[in-house]
């Protein structure tokens, strides 16, 4: 009996040293259980920070991006403004065409840059200096420019300023070969166009020549004044006369393919002091 006693009383205490043991277990699975519990809490804390970060900075990137092709555009608009302010005082300095190989020093260009994908914060806050910088430059530039045009209303009248045809260019500004494959200087820029496509006057202007030539076919010469004059070439039929004036956007002529051409377009040239300058730069439109 005494023996029965003893066996169940060991036995007792062996399920209490089991159950401490499984007690002790649970109470350090429980510990475990809520610490990693508070480390997954702050890691989804920082996952949801760094979501809003990643947000923000590709937001940050992607107006960078706009800002970026604003300038460049904003750099272009005033260069060309620039070649045309210079013509006031070219007939007695420097000639334009000479300037304006060198024009792009003046104007300040936007550094060049990564793609706002590669930037990292420090980069991205180098550029919004860099882009603050080229603003506030465009913002005297251009302010400059509008007082000199407020002042010279009569020159931004007849300097040319719009493409005389609708219709991108075939053939730049420059040295090219010719279709007999010799090197010579085009003098003007190929406007594609289809047969018959109505050509306007890109400044106001006095009819100076209308007639033929084997080289430029049919064509037509305008004096728009201080020494700037535009000559349109290879047209199917002419619409004014000699010592006719014209204003920015009347009708003159009508694309063809007269004279040396190999295709239907309009060769248009643009010539200071009979010194051709690169039209492109004078087209706005």
């Amino acid at each position: 009996m005494i023996a029965k006693f003893f066996y169940t009383m060991v036995k007792i205490k062996k399920i209490y040293i089991v159950l401490a043991f499984l007690l002790i277990g649970i109470s350090i699975l429980g510990f475990k259980y809520y610490r990693l519990h508070d480390e997954f809490s702050a890691f989804k804390a920082l996952h949801e920070q760094s979501v809003t970060l990643t947000t923000q900075m590709l937001d940050i990137k992607s107006s960078l991006a706009t800002i970026d092709r604003t300038l460049n555009q904003l750099n272009k608009f005033s260069s060309k403004l620039k070649v045309i302010a210079r013509i006031k005082n070219s007939m007695t300095g420097e000639k334009l065409v000479q300037k304006s190989k060198n024009k792009k020093a003046s104007i300040p260009e936007l550094i060049p840059h990564e793609p706002p994908t590669s930037m990292g914060l420090e980069k991205i806050k180098r550029k919004v200096k860099d882009l603050q910088s080229e603003a506030q430059t465009q913002e005297r530039y251009l302010a400059e420019l509008d007082d000199f045009f407020g002042q010279n209303e009569t020159l931004l009248a007849s300097v040319p300023s719009i493409s005389p045809v609708w219709g991108r260019i075939t053939s730049k500004f420059g040295f090219r070969k010719t279709p007999f494959g010799q090197w010579k200087m085009h003098e003007g820029v190929d406007l594609g166009a289809n047969f018959g496509s109505r050509v306007v006057a890109p400044a106001d202007g006095l009819v100076e020549y209308v007639g033929y030539s084997n080289g430029y076919g049919r064509h037509i010469v305008l004096d728009h004044g201080f020494g700037v004059k535009t000559i349109f070439a290879h047209a199917s039929s002419l619409l004014v006369k000699a010592g006719q004036f014209v204003k920015r956007g009347s009708k003159i002529a009508l694309v063809g393919r007269t004279g040396h051409t190999r295709g239907v377009h309009l060769h248009y040239e643009v010539r200071l002091d009979n010194v051709p300058l690169d039209p492109s730069d004078f087209m706005f439109n």
